[in-house]
């Protein structure tokens, strides 16, 4: 069939999303790619298209192959950037007359209720993944896909390193990422098996926002605060852990625990009470010290032993990251 010289062809979004369910991963990625690629980066997508989208990537982040989720998160890096174009309903698109369809569709009216609704959808996918039941391709894959959305400047609290090309295109809506349940779901995953999830994990709790961890560390009884963990629980799960592996990996995991306290800890002139270990900065490289120095000078313990019974290499390895931390 021959189209005439202004007829457009266009292909409808559910029908390319529905090869991102193709059992050929080479299709998958090129069928994302068709819904994510366009002439420029301030496009607006449509809403049909990124339902299909938000349909298609559970199958996709269960990728067992890592070139293909390598693949994956390229076109997810794409996909944050025309996003802060913002959405479109399709009744806007298709009002569209035959003059302006190629061209950038800067004039039509973003919706930003549609952006905002589909960002906390998408988040609440990378929840889904981030659950300990999850394998390990959604694990790494949600986790690279966070850390690219936070790196964004998605979330007003967290201070985004744009690029020059990064700053004429920008959110049109913030959304709030960080909350205790996700901070629940990163720290259950600093004890998973597979170091690179620990190190992604701990590389996101760094960025988390100093509130967000003291209500972490705070032992309040509400409903909020029964959703996450605190982290000083954290760090006695890594400690055990560390005790009982003498795997270094594992100490390091307690090493950059207590990285993270000390970095949401008030400074030490702060003039605020120390009421726990975990208050100031001061009190926490005290507490580190204490521990190091009572394994170190227990008269009753062979020291080879103690090497092997406690995370010496994270205490001093703890004291060597918050060393680092400018105050």
């Amino acid at each position: 069939m021959k189209l005439d010289e202004n007829e457009v062809l266009v292909m409808k979004s559910d029908v390319i999303g529905n090869f991102l369910l193709h059992r050929e991963a080479n299709i998958r990625i090129a069928a994302l790619s068709l819904l994510i690629t366009a002439f420029s980066t301030v496009k607006p997508f449509t809403v049909g298209a990124t339902n299909v989208i938000l349909r298609g990537l559970p199958s996709m982040h269960a990728e067992s192959d890592a070139y293909t989720r390598g693949e994956i998160l390229s076109l997810t890096r794409k996909f944050f950037v025309r996003l802060r174009g913002g959405i479109v309903k399709d009744e806007d698109v298709a009002l569209k007359t035959d003059e302006t369809a190629n061209k950038p569709a800067q004039g039509q009216a973003r919706n930003e209720t549609e952006t905002t609704e589909f960002l906390r959808a998408y988040l609440k996918l990378l929840g889904n993944d981030l659950r300990l039941a999850a394998s390990y391709p959604r694990h790494i894959t949600a986790l690279k896909a966070l850390k690219l959305l936070l790196d964004s400047g998605l979330d007003p609290r967290i201070e985004a390193k744009l690029q020059k090309s990064e700053m004429e295109n920008i959110w049109k809506v913030h959304v709030e990422v960080f909350d205790s349940q996700l901070l629940r779901l990163l720290i259950d995953l600093l004890l998973d098996p597979f170091e690179e999830v620990r190190q992604t994990a701990l590389s996101i709790l760094s960025l988390c926002p100093p509130e967000i961890l003291l209500n972490g560390l705070h032992g309040k009884t509400d409903q909020q605060s029964a959703v996450g963990m605190r982290l000083t629980d954290a760090i006695i799960r890594a400690e055990s852990l560390a005790s009982n592996t003498s795997r270094a990996d594992h100490a390091d995991t307690v090493a950059r625990l207590y990285r993270i306290i000390f970095c949401a800890a008030l400074p030490a002139n702060s003039g605020q009470p120390v009421s726990d270990w975990w208050t100031t900065k001061a009190s926490v490289i005290d507490t580190i010290l204490k521990k190091l120095e009572e394994r170190l000078l227990d008269s009753k313990t062979v020291f080879y032993s103690a090497m092997r019974e406690a995370p010496l290499h994270g205490y001093t390895s703890g004291l060597r990251y918050v060393v680092l931390v400018r105050t």
